[in-house]
């Protein structure tokens, strides 16, 4: 693509922002190293406004709700990485795991919901059979303290109270249940080491 011939010689910052906001509503069909890389800057970027406007707006929550919608849109952007495995390295490399998995501490459930979804996709036997070096994936998943957090918000919800709270659970269960088909005994290790999980378990 010749940018010289795509832009006019002079453009406003008004056009500038139109054309960003266009980019982001576009649909990515085949995902690459390069559009990889540019989801997970608008991924950090979308985090990082979502908290300036709900620590300005803390007592105004009409005023950060479409930045809550914006970055659970970028959450469920992540799915498109089940299909393609052969990224995974990549996607640890730009160090999107932590800050996908700390989204689970967000006082929004809608949007542990869709984290959970994302990591039960990701975490797919079919999709892990794939993956070139599946150990270094889960290794990424539990130094992201998944298993803590994945706790704090079980604990924090009630599946009875909500859909969105039941989903919750449904795709945390079966998160853990393609952790545990990847590597039993780490995932057994790891969520051992978090004393309230089992009582959450078996109550």
């Amino acid at each position: 693509v010749n940018l010289d011939e795509a832009l006019p010689d002079e453009i406003t910052a008004e056009e500038i922002e139109e054309r960003l906001d266009q980019a982001d509503k576009l649909h990515i069909e085949a995902l690459t190293e390069g559009s990889l890389k540019r989801m997970v800057m608008q991924f950090e970027r979308k985090i990082k406004v979502n908290q300036e406007m709900r620590i300005k707006h803390a007592d105004e929550p009409d005023k950060f709700l479409k930045t809550e919608v914006d970055l659970d849109e970028e959450v469920k952007k992540f799915t498109q990485l089940a299909t393609h495995p052969d990224l995974f390295p990549e996607f640890i490399q730009l160090d999107a795991l932590p800050a996908l998995v700390g989204l689970l501490n967000h006082a929004n459930t809608d949007i542990a919901v869709d984290v959970f979804q994302v990591l039960s996709e990701l975490t797919d036997p079919d999709v892990i059979a794939e993956v070139e070096n599946p150990e270094a994936f889960l290794s990424s998943i539990f130094e992201a303290q998944l298993c803590q957090l994945t706790v704090d918000v079980l604990l924090r919800i009630n599946e009875e109270d909500s859909d969105e709270d039941a989903q919750a659970v449904t795709n945390c269960m079966t998160m853990i249940e393609n952790l545990a088909d990847m590597n039993p005994a780490e995932t057994a290790r790891q969520f051992s080491l978090i004393p309230k999980f089992l009582p959450w378990l078996i109550k």
